[in-house]
C-alpha cells in the first residue's frame, strides 16, 4: 500500500488571495479564536511549523518554500515583541479598510500555512 503521506504538500494560497481584507479578516478571528497572547500565539504558529509540518510547503506554480529556523523572524521584520498578533485582532470587531500592505505577505502566508496544517484553512 502507498504511503500517501509523502505524496502530500501544502501550497499556499496566492498573493491574489493572500492580499485581500477578507484574508486579513479572516486570519483576524482564527487568531482572535486561539485566546493565547501575543507571544502565547506567536508560540502556536511556531509549534505548527517546526513540530507539525512534515510535508513540503510550495507557492502557488511550485516555488519551493524553505521552513527554516529564522523564517518567523523574517516574516515579523525580527521584531521580539510580535505586537501584530495582537494588531491583528482588532480587525474581528472593525473590518479592515485596505487590503494588507506587501510586507505583511510573509506573515500572512505563514499563517495561511499553519491553520492549513491543522486541517483548519482560512475559508473564504
Amino acid at each position: 500500500m502507498p504511503d500517501h503521506k509523502k505524496a502530500f504538500v501544502y501550497v499556499i494560497a496566492p498573493v491574489s488571495r493572500i492580499r485581500t481584507k477578507e484574508l486579513m479578516y479572516q486570519t483576524a478571528l482564527k487568531i482572535n479564536a486561539l485566546k493565547r497572547s501575543r507571544l502565547g500565539t506567536t508560540d502556536w504558529l511556531h509549534v505548527r511549523l517546526f513540530e507539525e509540518l512534515d510535508v513540503p510547503v510550495y507557492k502557488p506554480y511550485g516555488v519551493h518554500v524553505d521552513i527554516h529556523r529564522d523564517i518567523i523572524d523574517e516574516a515579523y521584520g525580527w521584531t521580539d515583541e510580535f505586537r501584530w498578533n495582537s494588531d491583528v485582532k482588532k480587525f474581528v470587531e472593525k473590518y479592515p479598510q485596505r487590503k494588507p500592505n506587501w510586507h505583511l505577505m510573509p506573515r500572512l502566508e505563514l499563517w495561511d500555512l499553519a491553520f492549513k496544517i491543522m486541517n483548519d484553512p482560512i475559508k473564504f
